[in-house]
């Protein structure tokens, strides 16, 4: 089920920038403004168990990664940037988690679990390009997830 409503600069407001992007909280705050507050939770210090469970019960799950700044690849390397990536899903027996991908190239990346982890930990503060230093925000393993169940049919294709 595709999302058709987007969390766009319009929901978001003065804490979006072109060129300092939307700290996490603010995000959350976006996105609870487009699809209702009972529907967008987050959760900081989350888990791979967490987050397949979301997946599972056919939510949406986005998470705080890093990517390289020129590869636009996920990656825990310099130069790197904090990135807001949608899970499209988690295969325990394979190893590997699925990304949408909204930069280049195709139209999901597949990641290793492990190295996922890497690039999900700590993305906002341990990145070597930090757009918006005064705000930023200490979140690791950071997800946010929209409870696809409440979203109003006409927001889903």
């Amino acid at each position: 089920m595709g999302v058709t409503r987007r969390c766009d600069g319009k929901a978001a407001g003065k804490n979006y920038g072109r060129h300092t992007g939307i700290q996490p909280s603010k995000y959350v705050a976006a996105l609870q403004n487009v699809f209702g507050a009972e529907n967008v939770t987050a959760e900081d210090s989350g888990s791979l168990g967490g987050m397949y469970q979301a997946l599972d019960a056919g939510h949406i799950v986005i998470a705080d990664i890093k990517v390289h700044a020129n590869t636009k690849l996920p990656s825990a390397a310099r130069p790197d940037y904090a990135h807001f990536a949608r899970v499209l899903g988690l295969d325990v027996d394979q190893g590997e988690i699925y990304i949408e991908n909204t930069l280049r190239g195709g139209p999901y990346w597949t990641i290793p679990l492990d190295y996922f982890l890497q690039v999900w930990n700590r993305p906002e503060t341990t990145a070597s390009i930090i757009l918006d230093p005064k705000n930023v925000e200490n979140v690791t393993r950071w997800a946010v997830v929209i409870n696809s169940a409440l979203i109003p049919a006409e927001a889903s294709e």
